[in-house]
């Protein structure tokens, strides 16, 4: 008898559907996904260790320091969260405030929880129907020269819909600061290999994250964390270890290992033509009536505006899979389908056959309500997210203090933060989202 899980796998196989979601590998026969259970090992002698990585380990974190022209890189089995844990712990001492992108992901929000740093939000300028939002430098710069207790700048560059904030620029002032820049760039590991590198080590990040298995054919849970700075460099293994598992996974670590031979080998070609291609799906798809994000994006990814065009999540939802694909994100606003060099031929046919076979149309304007600046309470994100609960109906929480982390899921930023007042508009917009219960203080 065949359990749950496998079962529901199997079924989603057999539809036999394009995938426009993560991971990168698409579930391409690659050679690392056949017979891998002789290669789940543990640390015995001649397969190093992770969080004391002095042999195989540490030969492959050398490697992905030359590709990407980091100080130091360390290798995550625990996907991004683990890099983003450790950058932060490295970065700041508990207590000390932090300038944060207000599009951060929930990974970051609980480590911050955890090591009781006090973020201090900046609003992204966000597009209409919230597909896509940057940090201004302008306010950046502002919150520095206003605030001299900020210890670091936190930001989140691509955002899940795959636009780009100016992090050059941005980086520049925080060296005119003497601030560290972190960046979560999980959906940015094939930046550093494109025709023009746009990773945050090129562009002057203190630290940031790559989720390696997000765009490149990695197992699911292999990540990078990148440093520049020395200091932080030294202790980076020691913090890691406080949060990853004690067995970390050998399987994830050969992915990220062997997804190096292709990095060096066709990757950037393949780049080129995936780029190539989005960017005629985005002129067609503009045609149809779609809103196209007008920022910089990921070369690689196709993010649509639906309601521009008339669509609901439901109604495009329908569309989507009646030409057999599956999005990585869906809303009532906005879609996300992640592209990669692994996606078949066919996959790419059915994108084409679908948009093509809408009518012309000029977009339409729509816009949602925005997360407005938070009314905090005199609880730390830390006392409120660690403190007693309760759980209530939204219809009971007005001007109640949040006690938890609360989003949907993707895209993962949060409505509400722990430590938060929650507010009538806030309310309303998780109702949108189709959240019903939430965890306040008691």
């Amino acid at each position: 008898m065949k359990t749950p899980i496998q079962k529901a796998l199997e079924a989603y196989l057999q539809k036999d559907m394009a995938r426009f979601h993560m991971p990168g590998h698409k579930g391409a026969p690659l050679d690392l996904l056949g017979p891998v259970l002789p290669y789940d090992v543990t640390e015995i002698l001649g397969t190093d260790s992770l969080y004391d990585a002095s042999e195989c380990i540490r030969e492959t974190e050398r490697e992905y320091e030359r590709l990407y022209g980091s100080r130091r890189t360390l290798i995550s089995a625990g996907g991004s969260t683990l890099c983003i844990q450790t950058m932060l712990a490295l970065a700041a001492p508990a207590g000390s405030t932090i300038l944060a992108g207000r599009n951060i992901h929930v990974s970051a929000v609980n480590a911050m929880g955890l090591l009781d740093l006090r973020p201090q939000w900046i609003f992204p300028q966000q597009n209409p129907g919230g597909v896509g939002s940057v940090i201004l430098p302008r306010d950046v710069e502002q919150a520095l020269a206003q605030n001299p207790e900020i210890r670091a700048v936190y930001l989140t560059s691509p955002d899940y819909f795959g636009v780009m904030s100016d992090l050059k620029t941005i980086g520049e002032i925080c060296r005119r600061f003497s601030v560290p820049l972190l960046v979560d760039n999980a959906h940015g590991a094939h930046f550093a290999f494109l025709e023009e590198n746009l990773h945050p080590m090129a562009l002057g990040a203190t630290a940031c994250c790559d989720s390696l298995h997000k765009t490149l054919p990695v197992i699911t849970g292999g990540a990078l964390l990148h440093l520049a700075d020395e200091r932080m460099a030294q202790n980076a293994k020691q913090a890691m270890s406080m949060f990853g598992t004690t067995s970390p996974s050998y399987l994830i670590m050969l992915s990220v290992d062997r997804v190096l031979d292709y990095i060096q080998g066709d990757l950037r070609e393949d780049l080129k033509k995936t780029g190539d291609m989005v960017k005629e799906l985005r002129q067609l798809a503009a045609s149809k009536g779609f809103f196209i994000p007008p920022q910089r994006c990921d070369p690689t990814r196709l993010t649509l505006g639906i309601a521009q065009a008339g669509f609901d999540r439901e109604r495009f939802g329908k569309l989507l899979r009646a030409h057999g694909m599956e999005p990585e994100y869906l809303s009532d606003t906005g879609c996300v389908l992640l592209l990669s060099v692994f996606n078949r031929e066919k996959d790419m046919d059915r994108l084409w056959r679908m948009l093509r076979s809408l009518p012309d149309r000029e977009p339409a304007f729509v816009d949602i309500p925005k997360v407005e600046q938070p009314v905090c309470s005199a609880l730390t994100l830390r006392q409120a997210l660690l403190g007693e609960r309760e759980e209530l109906e939204v219809s009971q929480l007005e001007g109640r203090i949040c006690a938890c982390v609360k989003s949907p899921c993707p895209p993962g930023i949060p409505l509400a933060v722990p430590g938060e007042k929650l507010e009538k508009n806030m309310l309303i917009l998780m109702k949108k989202y189709g959240i019903d219960t939430l965890y306040v203080v008691k």
